[in-house]
C-alpha cells in the first residue's frame, strides 16, 4: 500500500511493474506521467496526464505474447505514452544486448502508411516517408498530419508540396488491381499481403531503386495493422530492423506524410479508373458500391472487374 501511495505502484505482475518504472524518465522527458487506476485480469489499468489532457492505457502480459498495449482513451496522449513504453518492452524472445532506440530517441527514420485497403474499387497503395528531426519539424510546419482528418483538396495540396520539396525521401508501392488480385490469389491473406507492400517500400527507401541512394535510418514506424512478425517476416534482409508498430501510427510525421502521399496516390488512381472505363467507382465497400460494380459488369462484364476491383471482397461475391 505504501508503494501506491508514493506513486511508483503500477501493477502487482512483475513484468508490467518493471516495464513501466524502467521507463519513468523518458516519459517524464515527454511530459508524461503515469498512475495506477485499477487492476485488470492480467494486466493493469493506468491513468496518463500531460499539460492537463488526460487518458488511460490497459498493459498486459502473457507468458507466450509478452506485454501488449491498449489505448483506451484514443487520444494521441495515450500513443505516445505507448509508444514509448512498447518501445521498451521487448517480447521474452528478444536478445538480452538491450532496446534498440525508441521513437522518441530516433534521428532518422521511415514511416509508412497505406490507403485503399478498405476499399472494394481502386488500388491497395502503400506509401514510405524518410525523414530526420529537422524534417519532422518541417513537416508539421507544413500542416501534415493524418490523412483522414484532412479534405481531399487538402491531401492534393500537400502532396504535391511533399514530392516538389521532399522527392527523394518518397516510395511508393501501388500494384494495379490486376496484380493485387494475383498477389493476393497466391498469398490468400490481406496482412501478409500489406506487409509484403510495408517491406518493399521500406527496403527500397533503406537500399536504394533505381540508382537512387538508400537512406540510412535508426528505425522504421508503421501504424499496426496486424501482427509485427508479418511485416518483419516479409523484410527479407533487414529482419533485424529497428520496427516500430503501433496505433495512431499516423501522430509521428513521416507516419503522417506518408498517408498524405498514399491517399493522394490512391484517389488519382481512382479518377484514372473512372475515366478509362467511363463509370463512378465510389469508396468504401458498402451496398452502393455492390450496386456501383452492377452497373460496371453491365457494361464491361464481370472478367473486367478485376481491372478496377478487389475480387477477395464479399462484394464480388454478391454481383
Amino acid at each position: 500500500m505504501s508503494e501506491r501511495r508514493r506513486g511508483a505502484f503500477f501493477s502487482s505482475i512483475p513484468e508490467i511493474q518493471a516495464a513501466v518504472t524502467g521507463r519513468i524518465k523518458a516519459l517524464a522527458a515527454h511530459g508524461i506521467t503515469l498512475s495506477f487506476h485499477r487492476e485488470l485480469p492480467y494486466g493493469s489499468q493506468l491513468d496518463v496526464a500531460r499539460d492537463g489532457q488526460t487518458g488511460l492505457i490497459n498493459i498486459y502480459h502473457s507468458a507466450k505474447k509478452g506485454l501488449s498495449f491498449v489505448d483506451c482513451s484514443h487520444t494521441a496522449l495515450g500513443g505516445d505514452a505507448i509508444a514509448i513504453l512498447n518501445d521498451c518492452a521487448p517480447p521474452p524472445s528478444a536478445k538480452a544486448s538491450g532496446c534498440p532506440k525508441a521513437e522518441h530517441e530516433l534521428e532518422t527514420w521511415v514511416g509508412t502508411d497505406e490507403s485503399g485497403k478498405g476499399d472494394f474499387f481502386g488500388p491497395l497503395v502503400v506509401a514510405g516517408f524518410y525523414t530526420d528531426k529537422q524534417g519532422a519539424r518541417e513537416l508539421t510546419a507544413l500542416g501534415v498530419r493524418d490523412s483522414k482528418t484532412l479534405q481531399p483538396r487538402q491531401i492534393r495540396s500537400l502532396a504535391s508540396t511533399l514530392r516538389e520539396r521532399f522527392g527523394d525521401c518518397i516510395e511508393i508501392v501501388a500494384p494495379s488491381n490486376l496484380a493485387y488480385n494475383k498477389l493476393y490469389g497466391s498469398m490468400r491473406n490481406l496482412n501478409r499481403l500489406l506487409a509484403w507492400a510495408h517491406a518493399r517500400v521500406i527496403e527500397n527507401l533503406i537500399k536504394g531503386k533505381d540508382g537512387r541512394p538508400g537512406h540510412t535510418v535508426d528505425g522504421v514506424v508503421s501504424d499496426r495493422f496486424g501482427d509485427e512478425r508479418y511485416i518483419r517476416n516479409a523484410l527479407d534482409s533487414m529482419k533485424t530492423l529497428n520496427l516500430i508498430q503501433r496505433p495512431r501510427g499516423e501522430s509521428n510525421p513521416a507516419v503522417a506524410a506518408a498517408s498524405i502521399i498514399a491517399r493522394d496516390c490512391f484517389e488519382r488512381r481512382i479518377e484514372e479508373l473512372e475515366a478509362k472505363f467511363g463509370c463512378t467507382l465510389p469508396l468504401g465497400a458498402q451496398a452502393h458500391v455492390t450496386e456501383a460494380a452492377r452497373h460496371f459488369v453491365r457494361i464491361h462484364g464481370r472478367e473486367k472487374l478485376a481491372e478496377v476491383a478487389k475480387l477477395h471482397f464479399k462484394n464480388f461475391k454478391e454481383i
